[in-house]
């Protein structure tokens, strides 16, 4: 099952970002936060129901299959309030 999550670095609580994983593996959400920071320092909680918001001056440029965005603005992630408490990021 294809989840979200918001990631954030539980020390500071800065955002690292909204990841797309498979649910059914544990470890999937810990290797795509691992690309971009240590998953050990981090917590998400999963997206329910949402959105993100784009300006209207915001552009997506897609070449050779790789899909970038370029942030002119800022984003609004739009989400359903969470109840839930945050988690670590582990693996299996």
């Amino acid at each position: 099952m294809i989840e979200a999550a918001i990631v954030r670095i539980k020390e500071d609580k800065e955002p690292v970002g909204i990841f797309v994983y498979d649910g059914k593996f544990r470890d999937d959400l810990y290797w795509l936060v691992d690309e971009c920071t240590d998953p050990g320092s981090c917590e998400y909680k999963k997206i329910q129901r949402g959105g993100v918001y784009f300006p209207s001056n915001f552009k997506i440029n897609e070449e050779d299959e790789i899909m970038e965005a370029q942030f002119t603005e800022s984003l609004f992630l739009v989400c359903e309030r969470d109840k839930t408490k945050w988690r670590d990021v582990e693996r299996d």
